[in-house]
């Protein structure tokens, strides 16, 4: 008898903005001190984030993105 994991699975929506958040996060930690050509492409990466996340039900503008 397998016992299911806790937590999101996934496919989960729950899952998926836990992932984006935690990318985000990263992103815009890495994004500290760079100079301003490779911050603009991290910028670029977490406004996609931002568009893909802002269509989660759990996203709100706290997480960056436009609340839905």
């Amino acid at each position: 008898m397998t016992v299911p994991a806790a937590g999101p699975q996934p496919g989960d929506p729950d899952r998926l903005y836990l992932d984006l958040k935690g990318a985000r996060e990263r992103l815009c930690r890495a994004q500290t001190g760079l100079n301003p050509t490779d911050s603009a492409i991290l910028q670029g990466a977490i406004d996609r984030i931002d568009l893909v996340g802002c269509d989660l039900p759990q996203w709100s503008r706290h997480d960056g993105g436009r609340a839905s």
